[in-house]
């Protein structure tokens, strides 16, 4: 009977010991290193300077590990880069299923919701063929044909289209802006066959270009976003390629370009004037005036509604995006709400 009793003594100190070993290395991690304390953000390339904020960082891991809520799921860096971020807002408010709130110049996230959940991304797919096509524009031809034989496939998928007209002979810069303006998913393919040769070969461009960003969570089946089981994203990998995308000057421009007229077509000589319609929505939504810069919007049934923007307030620019807002209610924004609620709500 002592036998028993001193193993069972033994083995309670052993898990004691073991228990007791493994929350010290996991607070020495949750620490830092006292020289320089990563922060979470969109990359890896900033650190705390301040000692005080590395620590609120590490009580935010240790409640993250114990699966516990702080301030609405806001990162705890918010402080140390200046970001005038309401703590206090929740995340919980928001219809979306999935979003993220960062600061585009430090990548910074200061609010997210379910950012690593697997989500459907609908059109907002388009920024990393507009993307692509941006950085690959010195090597297409001045102009470009719309294959006729692109369009079938695309009425029957009910896609949006940007109103090219088949074998029409347009720049391949105005593709770009029907492709972030007026969500052409004709402009998506023709680029995509213009640069890869096919939309297959382009897809593979699209997961390649997407690994180099980092993001590990997102697979791509088509340039448009059309629904596709395989065909997949997160709000933060969304953020990641959003936050790369507004350093190429042509996918700025297409980003945040309420209206844009193309040059003379084949068919057009005149040309022809697309617009946004998500600048409207705003607009119709009470967004106050200069607040949002561009944006990019999303919807298929199975995705719900998604958007991702980019705002200026108190000297600051914005990234959010949010996704998988499956309510529906008609005349109703549910994505364009979020963005107005976390604008106006969560950055003072």
């Amino acid at each position: 009977r002592k036998t028993i009793v001193a193993h069972a003594e033994r083995r309670s100190r052993r898990r004691r010991s073991f228990v007791a070993t493994a929350l010290a290395i996991f607070l020495v991690v949750a620490s830092e290193p006292t020289a320089a304390y990563v922060y979470e953000g969109l990359d890896s390339r900033g650190f705390f300077e301040d000692p005080a904020a590395a620590l609120v960082y590490s009580k935010q891991k240790i409640m993250n590990f114990f699966n516990t809520a702080y301030g609405g799921e806001a990162s705890a860096d918010v402080g140390a880069n200046g970001a005038q971020f309401d703590p206090g807002f929740e995340s919980g408010g928001l219809y979306s299923s999935a979003a993220l709130l960062a600061e585009l110049d430090t990548g910074t996230v200061l609010l997210k919701k379910n950012a690593e959940l697997r989500i459907y991304p609908a059109s907002l797919t388009k920024m990393m063929t507009a993307l692509l096509a941006a950085e690959y524009l010195d090597g297409l031809p001045e102009a470009i044909s719309v294959d006729p034989s692109i369009f079938p496939g695309l009425y029957v998928a009910n896609a949006s289209m940007a109103g090219f007209m088949p074998g029409e002979e347009v720049r391949a810069e105005d593709l770009v802006y029907g492709v972030m303006v007026a969500s052409g998913a004709e402009c998506c393919i023709a680029l995509a066959q213009a640069i890869a040769g096919s939309e297959e070969a382009f897809v593979e461009m699209m997961n390649a270009r997407a690994k180099e960003i980092g993001m590990y969570g997102t697979h791509f089946t088509n340039s448009t976003g059309l629904h596709d089981p395989e065909h997949f994203s997160t709000a933060r990998d969304m953020a990641k390629l959003l936050l790369i995308a507004l350093s190429n000057e042509l996918f700025e421009s297409a980003f945040t370009a309420a209206a844009h007229t193309t040059a003379p077509t084949s068919m057009r000589p005149d040309g022809w004037l697309m617009e946004s319609d998500v600048f409207a929505k705003m607009d119709a939504a009470g967004f106050p005036e200069g607040l949002v810069a561009g944006g990019k919007a999303g919807y298929t049934q199975e995705a719900g509604q998604c958007l991702a923007s980019v705002a200026e307030k108190g000297g600051k620019r914005y990234i959010f995006v949010s996704t998988g807002n499956g309510v529906e209610k008609k005349g109703m924004a549910y994505s364009i709400e979020d963005a107005l609620n976390v604008y106006s709500n969560a950055l003072r």
